[in-house]
């Protein structure tokens, strides 16, 4: 038998991290599974003990942490991979505090524009409803720049790289987007 034949009938759970990663680059959906289940629990409690985050973000962390490492296991180059996994959830934790950051940076700002005729009714929570509410009604071609650089702190090039546009085009529809969300909060109709 060929030794990479005799690597493709050893049960998994004996298999070490290597083997798996090739296993998984074939296109072995079982080999990723094993990962998971090898890996979950550790990558779970790091991404816990790590400051910046509440809890109820770990969970998904730690989805987009495996999503992230399963896209990418061809990269894979090493005998464990626990340590790589880790690096990819350390990652995917500073960008989620970093749009966290950003996120409550943007709603604040929002939230201290001239107040609206009946503001001081509203509100901290109905405010925050509000200036979703906007985003959301923006047009995809000013909200997805808006979102991506301003609540998920991508980097001008990495946004207009993502949408396919030029830098030039990104950066004039955020600050198209930032007007018409400034009009909007104000009360003004567009």
């Amino acid at each position: 038998m060929k030794p990479s034949l005799q690597m493709a009938m050893l049960p998994l759970a004996t298999v070490d991290d290597a083997v798996l990663a090739q296993r998984a680059v074939a296109g072995d959906r079982l080999a990723l599974t094993e990962i998971f289940r090898r890996y979950v629990d550790s990558v779970h409690q790091f991404v816990a003990r790590l400051r910046g985050m509440d809890s109820d973000a770990v969970p998904d962390i730690v989805q987009q942490t495996f999503i992230a490492a399963f896209a990418a296991i061809a990269t894979f180059r090493g005998d464990t991979l626990r340590p790589w996994l880790f690096g990819v959830a350390l990652n995917k934790s500073r960008m989620y505090v970093r749009s966290e950051v950003r996120r409550k940076r943007t709603i604040t700002a929002a939230a201290a524009e001239p107040p609206l005729a009946n503001e001081s009714e509203l509100s901290a929570r109905q405010r925050l409803e509000q200036v979703q509410h906007h985003i959301a009604a923006l047009k995809p071609i000013h909200r997805e720049p808006l979102v991506l650089i301003d609540m998920e702190g991508l980097s001008g090039n990495q946004a207009a790289a993502l949408l396919g546009i030029p830098a030039g085009t990104l950066w004039r529809r955020v600050f198209e987007a930032r007007q018409q969300l400034r009009v909007r909060l104000a009360g003004g109709d567009l």
